[in-house]
């Protein structure tokens, strides 16, 4: 038992991840409503993107601004096939895994020569074309995107074929449960593998890396392979969780900043910082957005709204989208502040 206890993974003692792990199977059976429930399956799916972004941009140090690619990838071809064919995603997802293993292949081998910002923004510009072609590809909706049918039946079988489920939002939570705890182990595996000290090699200096016979595209590219496969995955969950796909909440480049914000604000390279990252940045956005999001209220700016009236509009939920600068404002004072992120403050704490 002491043996047990005394076991920690990566500073966090191990009975603390046990009860962690059981505090969120039992959160949805607690908290039944469907608002905290859809919270915490965006903030576990959040989590899972955040770990498998750390896999290359904190191992390895290769910061990527396109991860947004291979979650539309997952998102896309499991879409275009059901709303179009009916075909199930169980048949679906291996191909969306294949294509993303393909287009790691394709993007990784070219920009990797890159170093720094310049590799920032190819990713950049690979993410923002394909967001352009995707956006006027008349076959997968174009900008208006792909609306899935709706499988109204309500039978067992028939829901985990189509996996849509409109009873109850459990079996998309635990989806996500699964996705998060699996990217985090396999993030924590990582770390006891050969593969570790080769990526964490080419992070500090990769021109003594190369000099030392580490293949440094090589191992840059599985860990890419790694991390999209991941990214692939949730995207699949998410095509099935919204039933709608477009390019803006997909494959844009908003979508891969906020997959890299979330390992960021917590702290790239570590285990925990990508999960505490999303522990913090989703629920304050979501619950921000819930509150205060909205149109401006009308003769906001143009002095034609008293100071009562704006301040009654704002507490009623209204604010045209403060939640995007409370956003912005959590960005700039971790920069300022913190660049190691939360984890490291907490660790300066301790």
């Amino acid at each position: 038992m002491s043996a047990v206890s005394n076991r920690r993974v990566e500073g966090v003692p191990l009975p603390l991840v046990l009860v962690g792990i059981a505090a969120l199977i039992a959160f949805p059976l607690i908290f039944t409503s469907p608002t905290p429930q859809h919270i915490l399956i965006l903030t576990l799916l959040f989590g899972a993107m955040g770990t498998a972004w750390n896999i290359l941009g904190g191992y390895a140090g290769q910061i990527s601004i396109g991860h947004g690619v291979y979650f539309g990838i997952g998102a896309y071809t499991v879409g275009f096939f059901y709303a179009n064919f009916l075909v199930s995603p169980w048949l679906t997802w291996p191909l969306a895994l294949i294509l993303s293993v393909a287009a790691a292949i394709v993007i990784g081998l070219p920009t990797f020569r890159l170093r720094g910002h310049y590799f920032i923004l190819a990713s950049v510009f690979i993410v923002d074309a394909i967001f352009i072609i995707v956006s006027n590809w008349e076959a997968v909706g174009a900008a208006i995107g792909i609306e899935y049918p709706i499988y109204r039946e309500g039978d067992l079988a028939g829901s985990l074929w189509a996996l849509q489920y409109h009873d109850s939002k459990l079996p998309y939570y635990y989806s996500a449960l699964g996705l998060f705890v699996a990217s985090v182990f396999v993030s924590w595996r990582i770390q006891f593998m050969p593969l570790s000290y080769y990526l964490r090699a080419i992070r500090e200096d990769q021109e003594a890396a190369q000099s030392l016979g580490i293949d440094v595209t090589r191992y840059k590219l599985v860990a890419l392979i790694i991390s999209a496969l991941i990214t692939t995955l949730c995207g699949i969950f998410y095509a099935q969780y919204v039933l709608y796909i477009e390019p803006a909440a997909t494959i844009s480049i908003i979508i891969s900043l906020e997959i890299a914000f979330i390992a960021i604000l917590g702290g790239i390279g570590t285990l925990w910082g990508p999960v505490l990252g999303a522990f913090i940045i989703v629920p304050l956005t979501e619950i921000l957005r819930q509150k205060f999001s909205g149109a401006i209220a009308p003769g906001f700016g143009s002095g034609d709204a008293s100071l009562l009236l704006q301040l009654e509009y704002l507490l009623e939920g209204g604010g045209g989208n403060l939640d995007i600068l409370a956003y912005g404002l959590i960005v700039m004072l971790i920069a300022r502040f913190q660049p190691n992120g939360v984890l490291g403050f907490l660790r300066r704490l301790d």
